[in-house]
Parts: C-alpha cells; structure tokens; sequence
C-alpha cells in the first residue's frame, strides 16, 4: 500500500512488518524487500546488521527490490552478494567471486582507480 509517505506491506492479518526483511511475489517474480522501524518499504542503500544493501529506487514495478550481483549506481560499480545467507550485501574491500577487486567502499577498482560509468 502507498501514502504520502511511502510504501509499506500490509498482512491479511491487519499487521505489517518493521525493521525486518520480507520476500514477496509480484508479477510472478519474487524478490526481498526492508522496512524500516517505521514499517515502510527502504529504497536506497541501507545497513542491516552490519552489512550494506542496495534496494531499487525507482518505480517499474518493483520498486524497493533487493538488488544482486554486479551493478552500476550512481556512476560506480557495485557487487552485491548474488546468493546465500548474506544475498544482496555489498563486498568491500575484498575480491569477488569472479576475480574482480572491490574498495572500502564497495567500488570495484582496477590497479587502485575506481572504475566510472
């Protein structure tokens, strides 16, 4: 459901979910979801437990979705974890999985530049 404020996931029971991951069917895709404390859906980069996510911003249909794998935003590249207990967190400061370097911040780089799009 949506209001001035955002978009948040009611129940049949009447409830919603706060400050907790929830993985939802839309369209005959699935994809995981945040919402915050205040029960509405996250867009944006997030911090869960430690760990960073990336949840699509934009309205196509899916907005809020978890994004995974390697993506471009706002003119960096990005890993995110593509599957596992910690799908969808952001590598940082490491190599991943397909042999690439990521910096401190996540940004893959390349003999220490940052790559741009």
């Amino acid at each position: 459901m949506q209001d001035e404020k955002g978009w948040w996931y009611k129940r049949a029971d009447g409830s919603y979910p706060k400050n907790s991951w929830g993985y939802e069917a839309y369209n005959g895709k699935s994809y995981w979801y945040y919402f915050l404390d205040s029960g509405y859906m996250a867009t944006g980069w997030v911090d869960v437990n430690g760990s960073k996510y990336y949840l699509f911003p934009n309205s196509d249909g899916w907005k809020g979705r978890m994004l995974t794998g390697w993506q471009w935003i706002d003119g960096n590249c990005y890993y995110l974890d593509s599957q596992g207990q910690n799908e969808g967190a952001l590598y940082r400061n490491t190599t991943t999985p397909d042999g690439f370097t990521v910096d401190a911040e996540g940004r893959w780089v390349v003999n220490g530049a940052v790559q741009k799009q």
